[in-house]
This record gives C-alpha cells, sequence and structure tokens, in this order.
C-alpha cells in the first residue's frame, strides 16, 4: 500500500495539527510516515526534525519498549522477543500448531524474561502480533517480521542488554553472531 501525498498530509495533520507542514519534507523517507506521526504526537518532547530523519535511532524505540514494560504490557513486550528468538522469522505455526519441547522452552523462556506468565496462551501472543500488524510487524505467508530490518537490528540490541542470558541460551544462532 503506498499513500499519496495528500493522504499523508491528511495523516500528519491529524496526529501533528498546526506542525504537519513541519514534517512533511520528511514523509517519502520511511514508508512507515504513518505510524511515526503517530508515535511523535505520543512523546511530542522529542526534537522533531531529528525524529523524522532518524526514527531509528536506539533512544526513539527504547522509550516505546520501556512503555510496554512500564505499563504492564507484557504480552506485546514478549511478542517483540519472540521476533527476537526466531531471527525475525516467526511462523505462525509455533502460536497455533503442537510445538516440539525445544520450541515450547525456548517460549517459556522468553515469557519468564519478559516477567510474562509461562502458561500464557501462545494465542495470546498471537493476538499481540496481529494488533502490531502494519505499525511494527508484518505477516507474510505465515510468517510475522519486523516491517523494517532496522527495526528488527534495533529489537536485537534492545533484547540483547535486557535479557542477555536468554538470548544466548534460547535465540536462532543468527541472532548473536
Amino acid at each position: 500500500m503506498c499513500l499519496s501525498q495528500t493522504e499523508k498530509k491528511l495523516i500528519a495533520e491529524i496526529y501533528l495539527e498546526a506542525e504537519a507542514s513541519d514534517i512533511m519534507e520528511y514523509s517519502d523517507l520511511f514508508d512507515c510516515f504513518p505510524l511515526l506521526c503517530k508515535l511523535y504526537h505520543d512523546n511530542p518532547k522529542r526534537n522533531k526534525t531529528d525524529f523524522f530523519q532518524n526514527p531509528f535511532s536506539v533512544h526513539v524505540f527504547e522509550v516505546e519498549m520501556e512503555q510496554l514494560k512500564k505499563n504492564k504490557l507484557f504480552s506485546k513486550y514478549s511478542a517483540f522477543a519472540l521476533c527476537v528468538m526466531f531471527n525475525n522469522e516467526l511462523k505462525v505455526e509455533v502460536l497455533t500448531d503442537e510445538i516440539d519441547t525445544e520450541t515450547r522452552t525456548i517460549i517459556e523462556n522468553t515469557f519468564e524474561a519478559c516477567r510474562l506468565d509461562k502458561g500464557t496462551s501462545r494465542l495470546t501472543l498471537m493476538d499481540e502480533l496481529d494488533s502490531l500488524e502494519h505499525t511494527f510487524i508484518k505477516k507474510e505467508k505465515g510468517v510475522y517480521k519486523t516491517v523494517h530490518d532496522e527495526l528488527f537490528y534495533f529489537l536485537s540490541y534492545y533484547f540483547g542488554k535486557k535479557m542477555i542470558q536468554c538470548i544466548i541460551e534460547n535465540a536462532h544462532c543468527e541472532v548473536y553472531q
């Protein structure tokens, strides 16, 4: 889906009101422009120009991840962590079908590291991933991935700092190479 300049301007006006014209020159830099408008609206204390020119800086998304923890949205937080554990290729069937003991252990250990009850249904995580679709997550051919590689790199960095032991013991080997 590709938005026209008019559509982008309308989205910017919804979220940034009078400041919308200030950022329109950056509207074509990233295809997640609507998401950026929402994120900026949610935290307008950021430097607007820096944010829209370099939205994938560590600080921008670190604030978002910390907000998830602060608001006790551990299932959403865990959904992001599972994307890292499965090297940005989290198959839907891992969340819906019978899984082997190794995969179950990875999921349970990730839940624990994210402060989510180990008994949480995997379907709950699928619901969280679906709620993130078209913003942070995309689903292609039955596989959940981040919308941008830069976002995956950030998530890998972030969770690598927050739960290094869990990453080392459970993540796909390419995550920490």
